[in-house]
Parts: C-alpha cells; sequence; structure tokens
C-alpha cells in the first residue's frame, strides 16, 4: 500500500482547492481506511464553496464532503465482520456514516443519533491525524466506534457491505 494519498484541500471561498499528497494514518484496532470510490457534492458543500455559511477553516486547509462510498482498504486488527455482522474484508465495498453522533447525550440514548447536537465536528486540517477527515480525497478513515457509536461491538453502526 501507499504511503500517502491525494486530496482536494479547500483553503476558503473563492480560493482555488489544492491537490496535495497526504500521509496515510497507522490503523487504530478498530478502525477502518476506506479507498474512496464516489464522491457527491452537497448542497452544504455549496454553501461553504460559495461562502454562504460560516466556517472557521484550519491553517493547513480542509478535505470537506459527507457523501461517499468506496472500498475497504485496510481493516483494524479488531475488525472482523460489517454492521449487519457478516464478515467484513480488504477489498468490500462499502457504504458508511461521515457523522459521528456522541452516544451520550438524550438523542443518543433514545436511538435518535441521527439527531445528536455533537455530530457535526469542527473542520480539521489534513495534519490533524487520521488526515482524511472528508469524501474529496483518495481515503476516508473510519474511525474507531468508542468514538462514534453506543455500541458495544465495534462495527456495529458504522458500515454496511452492499
Amino acid at each position: 500500500m501507499a504511503s500517502t494519498g491525494r486530496a482536494a484541500v479547500f483553503f476558503g471561498p473563492g480560493k482555488p482547492f489544492e491537490i496535495r499528497e497526504v500521509p496515510l494514518p497507522e490503523i487504530e484496532p478498530d478502525a477502518v481506511l476506506i479507498k474512496v470510490s464516489l464522491a457527491n457534492v452537497c448542497g452544504s458543500d455549496l454553501h461553504f464553496w460559495r461562502g454562504d455559511a460560516p466556517l472557521r477553516l484550519p491553517e493547513d486547509g480542509w478535505i470537506f464532503g459527507h457523501e461517499m462510498t468506496g472500498r475497504v482498504a485496510k481493516l483494524g486488527r479488531n475488525v472482523k465482520t460489517d454492521s449487519l455482522g457478516r464478515p467484513l474484508r480488504e477489498g468490500d465495498r462499502v457504504a458508511y456514516t461521515y457523522f459521528y453522533p456522541c452516544g451520550r447525550c438524550y438523542v443518543c440514548l433514545n436511538k435518535q443519533p441521527a439527531a445528536c447536537p455533537a455530530k457535526i465536528e469542527r473542520p480539521r486540517g489534513p495534519s490533524e491525524f487520521p488526515h482524511f477527515h472528508g469524501a474529496f480525497a483518495e481515503y476516508y478513515y473510519l474511525r474507531p466506534a468508542a468514538r462514534c457509536s453506543p455500541s458495544p461491538t465495534p462495527s456495529a453502526t458504522r458500515w454496511s457491505r452492499r
């Protein structure tokens, strides 16, 4: 596997995206590295690009985009199944979520994680681990379940093989 991947980094409205080489992260035991196959441009992406939405960008830019799909490039050593409990292997096509509900607030505890007020994080720059934070890149890093789901099973709510 390569040691870097390309990403389209955004530096603010009216500025061109810059294609940059970003280091591939070491995969945590409960994480998954996805090779992005397709990414969609969402209406919120257009608002950020035009400057219609407030946004504080990291100094090193932002890899945005949150609608994507891809194939498993590398599995963390503890990840064995998809969200339905079926075996998951490198190369499998997957759909997954970009948003990470906290798993602790009132709505998460009442099984409504889509309404979690903490699910959208501040933009993170490509220099911050795990480097691949958005869809407009060759890779996307699915973080460990402990940070995104109240489920005791690491892969329980993060992805599903299609």
